[in-house]
Parts: structure tokens; C-alpha cells; sequence
């Protein structure tokens, strides 16, 4: 009987343990969260703003699911709108402005600013969208570089039409 008392202690002195430290890990990840979460949602409001011409204000953190932030878009009306209840479209133009913010917040404390390299993710973004998303891609490159691929002559045209001489263009030789 004795070893079956010690296998008992000493499991549930495991159990307690490995419960102790589950918390402390949820704790961290929720202090962290909180710490870095207000300002990547303050930055993909920005970009997401610039990257709609103004048709939305803000992201908003609204809750948490078992694992992220929910997140709802406000238009410059002032109507708020879940992310399921938005077009493709302006999904994208959502996940991009959040990717964009994430990369932001991660280049403060990198110790070499990789280019981002961006291919034709604007394919379901009205002209005057892409153009604004080129806007806002131009405020990211002061932090780093961004190389943008497309074989859309039309995109490469929004982009010199958003960005005047601030945009090179490199044309590659088509590939047999």
C-alpha cells in the first residue's frame, strides 16, 4: 500500500506542478498579448485606413477566441462590421494592413531589416484600392525595403500613378 501512497504524492506533486506552470505560461502569453497588441492594432488601423482611401477608421480588438484576438473593422461612418461580414476584397486589404503592422512591430527590435517581398496580392482590390495599398506600402519601406511582383502591366501602372518617381520598376525578360 505504501508504494501506491508514494506513486499518488508524487504524481499529483507532478500534476500541480505542470498546472502551476500551464498558468504562469497563459499569464506570460496574455501579458505579452497585452503588451504589443495595442500598438500592431494602432498601426494596421493606420495602414488599413490609408489602404481603403478612408472608407474604414479603425481595427478594433473586440475579444479574444481560444487563440487570437477577434478583431472588427469601423467604417467612417462609424458602423462597426465583423470580419466575416466583409467583402473579400476588404478582408484582404484587413490581413494585409494586420501582416504589415506585425512585420512593423517586429522590425523595432530586429537585428537586420529583411526586405518584405510581396507577389500579386492585390488581386481582389478595386484600382482605387491598389493604389492607396501602394500608399501604404511606400510609408512601410522607410523601414524597410519592399519588392512588390506582378505580371499585371495595369498594377504596374497603379503604382506609378500612386507613387509618381518614387517606384522602381524592373521589367524581367519573359521565360520560355
Amino acid at each position: 500500500m505504501l508504494a501506491v501512497g508514494a506513486i499518488i504524492d508524487r504524481e499529483a506533486r507532478r500534476y500541480a506542478s505542470l498546472t502551476m506552470g500551464a498558468a504562469l505560461l497563459r499569464a506570460e502569453v496574455e501579458r505579452y498579448a497585452k503588451a504589443h497588441q495595442s500598438p500592431i492594432i494602432e498601426a494596421a488601423s493606420a495602414a488599413f485606413t490609408t489602404i481603403t482611401g478612408g472608407r474604414y477608421r479603425k481595427i478594433r480588438a473586440v475579444g479574444r477566441d481560444a487563440e487570437r484576438p477577434v478583431l472588427e473593422a469601423v467604417r467612417d461612418d462609424g458602423i462597426e462590421c465583423s470580419i466575416p461580414g466583409l467583402s473579400d476584397g476588404t478582408r484582404d486589404q484587413l490581413y494585409l494592413a494586420v501582416r504589415l503592422a506585425t512585420l512593423e512591430e517586429y522590425l523595432k527590435s530586429a537585428p537586420v531589416a529583411l526586405p518584405v517581398m510581396i507577389d500579386d496580392a492585390l488581386v481582389n482590390f478595386d484600382d482605387d484600392r491598389t493604389e492607396s495599398t501602394f500608399l501604404a506600402l511606400y510609408a512601410f519601406s522607410s523601414r524597410t525595403q519592399v519588392i512588390y511582383f506582378t505580371h499585371h502591366e495595369s498594377v504596374v501602372a497603379m503604382a506609378q500613378r500612386a507613387l509618381n518617381d518614387k517606384v522602381d520598376v524592373i521589367r524581367l525578360p519573359a521565360v520560355a
